[in-house]
């Protein structure tokens, strides 16, 4: 079975991921949206749940609630997976906790594998299909030629969970690690 840790939002960074992907989703007329809006940070084969909480909470029992950066004005398009996404800026806590988690993990011996092979995070939207493709991939090229400056927006994450794949996009709710408030 397929496990999956993901990065939660607070309710009021939710409401704001969710009218983004609205506008989205009308814009580009996507046809359906994902009802669990995330980040994704990695996909774990068949792993021993009782070793994997363990060192999980070890693991976020230190960190605090924090905010990630996102590019409110482009999106990006994952051919692998179909999916329209908003690139969440690689910098900071979730970059720590990653590698951390990682090295853990990896140390305790379970197979893993990040959602996107380049440590690019992303928060799916919506599938896409192949106009919309063509599309992003143009657009995409014309704003970063004429745009330099970026429409940053922060949101706060306020857990991790670990979520059971069951089918190709539908996740169930294992486990939430919550954390320490400020």
């Amino acid at each position: 079975m397929k496990y999956c840790l993901i990065a939660s939002f607070t309710k009021d960074s939710y409401l704001n991921v969710e009218t983004l992907q609205r506008n989205a989703c009308k814009k580009y007329k996507l046809y359906k949206r994902i009802p669990n809006l995330h980040v994704s940070l990695q996909m774990l084969d068949e792993p021993n749940l009782d070793k994997l909480d363990s060192i999980i909470k070890d693991e976020l029992s230190i960190y605090k609630k924090f905010k990630v950066q996102i590019d409110k004005i482009h999106l990006a398009y994952n051919s692998s997976s179909k999916m329209v996404s908003l690139k969440v800026e690689n910098k900071g806590y979730i970059n720590r906790i990653i590698r951390n988690t990682n090295e853990k993990l990896h140390y305790g011996g379970f197979k893993f594998s990040m959602p996107h092979k380049e440590y690019n995070l992303f928060i799916p939207l919506a599938n896409g299909n192949y106009q919309l493709k063509n599309i992003l991939e143009q657009e995409s090229a014309a704003t970063l030629e004429t745009i330099p400056e970026k429409n940053y927006s922060f949101l706060k994450i306020e857990s991790f969970d670990l979520c059971k794949m069951a089918g190709h996009r539908k996740m169930y709710l294992v486990k939430k690690y919550q954390l320490r408030d400020f």
